[in-house]
């Protein structure tokens, strides 16, 4: 039956009408802040729409018991403050975290980029004040029973506004024991500690766990941008300067730190000659527009600044630089080598779940005798198509 068509219609106004739940996915961080946003966020949620199909389903005799049954406990769920809270604490949380989140999915992302985004994100997650997630949380409470009035609801379905005040369990003290256990009395100071501050510790633990783990490669890569070159000296570096790198790379210590060192020397006269040459073929190329594209790239990149891009902080331009003066094999063969070594860091796991993700879409039941190279020969084609369209 086309119950939540037909509450739609009923309740909604203009694109509303056309709005569904989002099935939440297993490796989908989006559709899990989509789903709670849009039933519980805003003015126009479908949260009322949710309670009054619920409702429709609890109360039909068209449906089996089991299923009106489950529907009322969904309601009686659904209208708990203690709910409604939680919601919107994950709210602040997909509010506070989607940006990076986002960020980290991308590809060819910047680690250094992700790396300072997940420290600022850890910062602003301690930022989230609980006194705006209850004003939030009662501000939807008062808002949906007022809405609920309009469209006839039973006068049961009261979303609540306030926490219960459960009964307080007391144990028993022996003779000999001096003070009881204490537990907050007050709900909503026992839900800040047993809900809100567990949420908000587990989350800053999870981030500072995973990505801290690897300082001492993020530390090691400062050495190869740029904007830290001028302050490279050989008696300044310390000893342990680039030796997780060095080892993670499989090159040379010394001759990492020897190399970087000739380079960051020449660097600054490397650019200032580049930009002289691009300057000079712009001026000559303004009657004859036949440069080519891949020159016309490689000058974009040369500059200091290509709209607002930072080529001090870029460790993809050091390597373009170092690639398109064929430096790379003869003179900085190690450097070359640890650069290309960071650059294919993956932040996250959202490169494995893509391939995984194409592969279901390859494979699928008209092609379950697919061969693992053909399978293989469509995966790098369907993944890595940016290169064919470039070739």
């Amino acid at each position: 039956m086309n119950v939540w068509k037909d509450q739609q219609e009923q309740l909604g106004t203009g694109q509303n009408k056309l709005r569904k739940l989002q099935k939440i996915g297993e490796t989908r961080w989006w559709s899990r802040e989509k789903a709670l946003k849009w039933v519980f966020s805003g003015n126009d949620c479908l949260y009322p729409v949710v309670l009054s199909a619920l409702n429709f389903v609890a109360t039909s005799s068209k449906f089996d018991p089991k299923s009106s049954s489950e529907d009322s406990s969904l309601i009686e769920n659904l209208c708990n403050f203690k709910i409604i809270c939680t919601a919107h604490v994950f709210l602040k949380i997909f509010i506070t975290v989607g940006s990076t989140s986002t960020y980290l999915q991308t590809k060819n992302l910047d680690l250094l980029a992700a790396w300072a985004m997940v420290k600022t994100t850890i910062k602003e997650i301690d930022k989230i004040n609980f006194d705006d997630v209850m004003f939030e949380s009662e501000k939807m409470c008062l808002d949906m029973n007022t809405k609920l009035t309009t469209i006839k609801l039973p006068e049961n379905i009261i979303v609540e506004s306030e926490f219960k005040q459960n009964r307080v369990r007391r144990t028993k003290r022996m003779f000999n024991e001096i003070c009881s256990d204490e537990s907050p009395i007050n709900p909503k100071q026992k839900f800040k500690i047993e809900v809100f501050l567990c949420i908000i510790d587990q989350l800053k633990t999870s981030l500072s766990e995973r990505f801290t783990n690897n300082t001492s490669i993020i530390v090691d890569m400062q050495y190869l941008l740029p904007k830290h070159f001028k302050d490279l000296k050989s008696d300044d570096l310390p000893e342990s300067a680039l030796k997780k790198l060095s080892t993670l790379s499989s090159v040379d210590h010394s001759l990492l730190i020897a190399e970087l060192n000739h380079f960051a020397s020449i660097y600054n006269s490397v650019i200032q000659l580049l930009n002289m040459k691009s300057n000079c073929i712009i001026y000559d190329s303004n009657d004859d527009n036949s440069q080519e594209d891949d020159d016309e790239s490689c000058d974009n990149s040369m500059r200091k600044t290509d709209n607002g891009h930072n080529r001090d902080s870029c460790l993809l331009c050091v390597h373009k630089l170092i690639y398109s003066l064929n430096m790379h094999s003869p003179l900085y063969a190690n450097l070359f080598t640890a650069i290309e070594f960071v650059l294919t860091l993956s932040v996250s796991q959202v490169n494995c779940e893509r391939v995984f993700s194409k592969l279901k879409i390859i494979k699928n039941r008209l092609r379950s005798t697919l061969g693992n190279e053909h399978l293989e020969a469509f995966l790098l084609m369907t993944v890595e198509k940016e290169i064919f369209r470039r070739d």
